[in-house]
């Protein structure tokens, strides 16, 4: 039988109470799944211990998709011997449905999560809500829109049309303050792209965007598209997480691309307990 592996969060959230968990794992080990090939099974071993047996863990690839979608996964399977196996798919997505007595994985540099909770029926879905998912880049550029400009939009539509009972959580992202957009180098303007996505994203919530620093608040603008979705503004919640900026006795509590961190992520967890 394979060496049982051991692993503890960096913190466990839950905003909505028990029945659903948000587990965060940081620093010092790598957790994303394409460059740290332990990281899926112990996931998957975390999981068993809490009763789940199947995660959805999409590649959060800044499509706007949200699972299941025409695409079909690629399934693993983890066996812990004892008939203990936990399934895992894996999607060309950035969200998924989770079910009761479900998981979703995704890995994130500095990019927050979106869960978006039902009370009423128990389902969840959730998201990797970084840039590129709240606006359109490919439409900006003139080429063929996508289904859903933003993926807020994208979780919203699987839930019936009544969103004002939804529950709504973004958790572990970078903070405004570190995520600045150069506008200007050497004296000269930058292209035309980084400025209409700015100017795109501040129509959408216009105190998230500072168009002096180019700084963006990603917390504002998943906030401003739940709003306009029909969430209410009471039922919308966020940590006070910064990868980029938390310390523990001055070392980084978590991984962030825009500190350097190129190719380790963070995990993030979320466990339906319904």
């Amino acid at each position: 039988m394979p060496e049982k592996h051991v692993i503890r969060p960096t913190a466990v959230l839950e905003p909505f109470g028990p029945r659903v968990s948000i587990c965060l794992f940081g620093r010092p080990e790598n957790w994303s799944f394409e460059t740290n090939l332990e990281a899926p099974r112990k996931i998957a071993e975390f999981c068993l211990e809490h009763g789940i047996k199947k995660i959805t863990a999409p590649v959060a690839d800044f499509s706007a998709v949200v699972c299941p979608c025409s695409v079909p996964p690629d399934v693993f399977m983890y066996d812990f011997g004892f008939l203990k196996k936990v399934q895992m798919l894996r999607n060309s997505a950035d969200g998924a449905v989770i079910y009761p007595e479900e998981a979703f994985y995704v890995r994130s540099g500095d990019c927050p999560t979106l869960v978006v909770f039902d009370p009423d029926s128990g389902l969840i879905v959730c998201a990797h809500a970084g840039r590129e998912c709240l606006y359109d880049r490919a439409n900006l550029l003139g080429k063929a829109p996508r289904q859903h400009k933003s993926v807020v939009e994208a979780a919203l539509c699987r839930f019936d049309s009544n969103h004002s009972r939804l529950l709504a959580f973004i958790t572990c992202g970078i903070k405004a303050g570190n995520f600045k957009h150069e506008l200007w180098v050497g004296g000269v303007k930058r292209t035309p792209e980084v400025w209409n996505m700015l100017e795109c994203l501040k129509e959408v919530h216009s105190d998230s965007v500072d168009l002096k620093t180019g700084s963006i608040s990603l917390n504002g603008i998943i906030t401003a598209q739940l709003i306009a979705g029909g969430v209410q503004p009471q039922n919308i919640g966020h940590d006070l997480i910064n990868t980029y900026g938390d310390l523990n006795e001055g070392c980084p509590v978590w991984w962030s691309y825009r500190r350097g961190d190129k190719v380790e992520r963070n995990g993030v967890l979320v466990l339906n307990r319904s």
